[in-house]
Parts: structure tokens; C-alpha cells; sequence
């Protein structure tokens, strides 16, 4: 009986370590789980670990409407994901937990905010198109956290949301284009 009970105890004790230890393994092998979002490039946000639901505070079809622009009221999610993400502003910075909309049609649920160094030429602006906008809201508070976008200029495409310039002027955005290229170009 107290060779069993020994056993016993060893196999209570040893268990957990095995469990934690194929847990460990496991993830070095496969890495910790990370949400990726359609469209952006994988780590444009940091980490982002995917959460429960029984986590957030509110809907995700409350987030979603935080989330879209006054300017945009129509504009769609194509994927809604509650994810714990590090926020540094506002502070304290850390770990919150947050729903991030990715919205289905960029150019719909874009800015239409172009920046630029003083003396940019905004007349091609109608070329600029949306690759994807994203907005990360606090899934506790309703807290408008974070919102990028990222664009990229293509007069050879229809207009895009920006109304500014002619884009009867084609070959001068085009031309407008090469230049910028060459300037990047080491």
C-alpha cells in the first residue's frame, strides 16, 4: 500500500511538469497564436493575441459602429477580430484588450486625409487609393484606441475617393509618379 501511495504521489507531481512541458513544446513549435488581419502586412501592428468574447464589454456590432468615420456611415467590416494588444497612448501604456475592424472596402471607409511636406503637389491626389483601413477600439471602455491606413498612389487606376485634381490629367500623374519613384530610388 505505500509503494502505491508513493507512486501515486510521484505521478500527482510529475504530471503538471509533463502537461506544462508539452505545452512549452508545443508552442516553440507552432509559436504563440497571432491574429492576422486580411490585407495588411503581417506585424503592421505588433503582437496581437487573439481573446475571448467573454472578455470585452461591449458587441462587436457596437465596436464596429465607434469605429466607422462620421464621413462614412455606410462603410462595412470585412473582418472584426477581439485581440489583446499593447497600447502605449493613452497612458498607462499595456496590454488591453480591443476589437480591431478591418474594413472590406478601403477607398469607402478611408480618411481622404493626404499629407505631405510643404510644398506638395496635391494635384493627382485623385490617384490615391486605399490598401486597407483599420480602426482598434477598447473592448472594455468604447474607446476610440487606434486608427491606420495605409495608401498608395496608381493613376493607371479609375479615380479613387480624393477628390482633388483632375484625372483627365493622366499623363501628367504619371509622370508625377516616375518622378516620385526616382526620388525614392537610392
Amino acid at each position: 500500500m505505500k509503494r502505491l501511495g508513493i507512486a501515486g504521489l510521484a505521478l500527482a507531481l510529475l504530471l503538471p511538469a509533463l502537461v506544462a512541458g508539452v505545452a512549452a513544446l508545443l508552442i516553440a513549435v507552432r509559436g504563440t497564436p497571432e491574429v492576422r488581419l486580411i490585407g495588411v502586412p503581417a506585424g503592421e501592428f505588433g503582437q496581437m493575441r487573439p481573446a475571448s468574447e467573454r472578455e470585452a464589454s461591449i458587441t462587436r456590432e457596437e465596436a464596429v459602429e465607434k469605429a466607422k468615420d462620421p464621413n462614412h456611415p455606410n462603410a462595412t467590416a470585412r473582418q472584426v477580430v477581439l485581440a489583446r494588444y499593447f497600447v502605449s497612448y493613452p497612458p498607462p501604456g499595456g496590454e488591453r484588450i480591443v476589437w480591431v475592424i478591418n474594413f472590406a472596402n478601403p477607398d469607402e471607409a478611408g480618411s481622404g486625409f493626404i499629407s505631405g511636406p510643404a510644398g506638395t503637389d496635391h494635384s493627382c491626389d485623385w490617384a490615391i487609393h486605399y490598401d486597407y483601413v483599420v480602426t482598434i477600439i477598447d473592448a472594455q471602455t468604447g474607446e476610440f484606441l487606434v486608427g491606420e491606413e495605409r495608401a498608395h498612389f496608381d493613376p493607371s487606376l479609375p479615380p479613387g475617393p480624393i477628390r482633388v485634381g483632375d484625372p483627365s490629367d493622366r499623363a501628367y500623374c504619371e509622370r508625377l509618379q516616375r518622378q516620385r519613384q526616382a526620388a525614392q530610388s537610392p
